[in-house]
């Protein structure tokens, strides 16, 4: 499987993780277009709760963005998933531990034995969708695992708005914008698409929503932000 040079990169990220992603690729030569179809939306939050804590769980940036510098938990220890996650979380000044897998579903038995080695009072900093509910599984492991919600993905209303190419490769990362995005283009009938899934999953929302693009649709074995660009550098002409 190769794409054609003349391959338009469509990066459907939010704007700030998106620019990042578009950068990217424009540094090593491909065209590249920012379209992002979901927009991240912080809530207010009461810093008189964080410090009732003795640690936290967080999986996604987004969470600690949401905290932003002024954040009072200094020093407390932080369970991060994720390497952009994690290198966040050792700036804002957090006690840092990094959990151990290529997704967070693996990496579940390395959160739950060291909640258990630990014990404290815990609480998972998330957005209002998840991939895995932490406070759920932990319960069921016998671990109080209290949750806090502070940001929101919502879907942008716009229409999808592309230059001219002759190919599309859409960088999909998440199963909400995957569906917005096939809607987009089963509007615009295109054919001249290829999308690049970061997971599994999302990449059968695509094969389901639309069974035509069932073989041009790819996602790495393993789910992680580095593998899914190897698998599409390595596919670029």
């Amino acid at each position: 499987m190769s794409i054609r040079p003349e391959t338009l990169i469509v990066v459907t990220r939010p704007r700030d993780e998106g620019a990042e992603t578009a950068s990217y690729f424009e540094a090593k030569g491909f065209q590249v277009h920012l379209a992002p179809v979901m927009e991240i939306c912080y809530r207010p939050y009461d810093q008189s709760i964080l410090k009732q804590y003795d640690g936290f769980v967080v999986t996604s940036q987004q969470a600690l963005k949401a905290l932003g510098d002024n954040h009072g938990c200094h020093g407390k220890i932080l369970y991060a998933f994720g390497e952009k996650t994690l290198s966040l979380a050792q700036a804002m000044g957090f006690e840092v531990y990094e959990l151990s897998g290529h997704d967070m579903q693996e990496a579940l038995p390395d959160l739950i034995a060291r909640l258990k080695r630990r014990p404290g009072r815990y609480c998972y900093l998330r957005g209002a969708d998840i991939s895995v509910d932490l406070k759920t599984v932990c319960a069921e492991a016998q671990i109080l695992l209290d949750d806090l919600i502070l940001y929101d993905a919502k879907a942008l209303e716009d229409q999808i708005v592309l230059p001219e190419a002759q190919h599309y490769a859409f960088l999909l990362f998440s199963e909400r914008s995957a569906k917005k995005v096939l809607r987009s283009i089963q509007s615009l009938k295109m054919k001249n698409v290829t999308y690049f899934c970061l997971s599994e999953k999302i990449k059968n929302s695509i094969d389901e929503g639309d069974p035509s693009f069932k073989d041009s649709a790819f996602a790495p074995k393993i789910p992680t932000t580095k593998h899914l660009y190897d698998l599409i550098l390595s596919s670029l002409i």
